[in-house]
Order: C-alpha cells, then structure tokens, then sequence
C-alpha cells in the first residue's frame, strides 16, 4: 500500500476491515448443529424457514463500490461461480439486495441499492 500512495499518488479515501455487531443472549443454534451432526439438518431447515420470505435465487450482488465510480471487482457469472466454494446467499428487504454468508454469525459481504432504505433494512 505505500507504494501506491507515496510513489503513485493514490488516495485512500477510507478503510473498513470488519465492522461487527455482538448480540447478546439467544441460544447458539450455529454452535450445537457444528457439534451435533444430528442437529444440522433440523439447523438448516430453521435457517431456510427464517429467510424464507426474503430469499432470493440470486448467486451475488453487483460491486457496491462501482456504482460510487471507484474502483473494484466486476462481479459475472465466472466470478459468482469462483465464489462458490463456501455457502452464500442473497437476501432482498425493501428493494436492497444483500449478499451474506451464515457462518460464524451473520456475515455481510456486500450491499446493493441501499439508497435511503439504510435504516429500514438494518431494522429488518
């Protein structure tokens, strides 16, 4: 990195490695179904009963970035295919697609066509 900004002149205009949300109590439902086989698949229905209605059969999400006119990864079909080696899904609330990963809690990898919808679908 410091050769692209002190011998190329780029700008960084911010960075963000992980920006996390503990939640406290529940029960840890991903934890048991690791530590009991048995108790997988009956996790894995519950998860599919959650996101039923707002699952969608969409592999990913477009760049968020590119659409703020920086600079980042073209996302097609070779690149949702490249993905693929773990489990990813993309849910819709109020018009926002997102693009998560349910392994060690509820990982968001990307967001699209947040706009002004930002409170409703964190709410959601």
């Amino acid at each position: 990195m410091p050769g692209f900004i002190n011998k190329l002149g780029w700008q960084i205009t911010g960075s963000l490695n992980l920006f996390k949300v503990s939640v406290k109590g529940g029960i840890p439902l991903e934890q048991i179904a690791l530590k009991i086989p048995a108790f997988r698949s009956l996790y894995n229905h519950y998860i599919n009963w959650v996101l039923r209605d707002v699952l969608t059969n969409k592999k990913g999400v477009q760049n968020s970035v590119l659409a703020d006119s920086y600079n980042g990864v073209f996302r097609n079909d070779k690149y949702f295919k490249y993905k693929s080696y773990s489990p990813t899904r993309v849910i819709e609330i109020d018009g926002t697609l997102i693009w998560i990963k349910l392994q060690n809690g509820l990982q968001i990898g990307d967001i699209e066509n947040i706009g002004s919808t930002f409170e409703s679908v964190i709410k959601n």
